[in-house]
């Protein structure tokens, strides 16, 4: 779980697990990064919306590139040298009033993709409101989550060469 992230760096930090080796002088490097699965935690909706609106922040496009599942993310500065981020599988998670989505929400976030990266889930009925005045069609939705269902739930082996099997003893 990753609180609050403040910036993108600490994001993509959170996210980057170098893989240590040997190299042939005996010195200790980076040899490859692997694959972190977290879930970032923002108390309110209107929190992370105030973060990633601060003047120079890129934490909601950084954002967009873990919901899109992106190969590697990276971020680097002078003093902290090349962070990297290897196939990072993240979900976030807030809160927020249903009322309050009209005022946190505007039209750049609809048109730049962030709206379609969020599922919203409501606890205890209450009448309803839409952005728009519209309630959104989920029949397509619901079978591309069908889809994925399908696919997470098929087996799946992995099988080594004889050649591979004899290397690893």
């Amino acid at each position: 779980e990753i609180p609050t992230p403040n910036s993108a760096e600490y994001l993509i930090k959170a996210f980057s697990k170098p893989v240590n080796g040997v190299s042939p002088m005996g010195a200790p490097v980076v040899v490859d990064y692997a694959s972190v699965r977290g879930i970032i935690r923002f108390e309110e909706l209107s929190s992370f919306k105030t973060i990633a609106g601060r003047n120079g922040s890129d934490l909601g496009s950084r954002m967009l590139e873990f919901y899109d599942c992106k190969d590697r993310i990276t971020t680097g500065s002078r003093m902290s040298g090349d962070t990297i981020a290897a196939s990072p599988f993240a979900s976030a998670f807030t809160t927020t009033q249903p009322r309050s989505l009209s005022k946190i929400l505007s039209r750049a976030d609809e048109e730049s993709g962030f709206l379609n990266r969020w599922l919203f889930v409501g606890g205890k009925r209450k009448p309803q409101t839409f952005l728009g005045g519209l309630e959104p069609d989920m029949s397509d939705a619901d079978k591309e989550l069908f889809k994925i269902h399908v696919w997470a739930n098929d087996e799946r082996t992995v099988a080594f060469t004889k050649e591979a099997a004899w290397k690893g003893n």
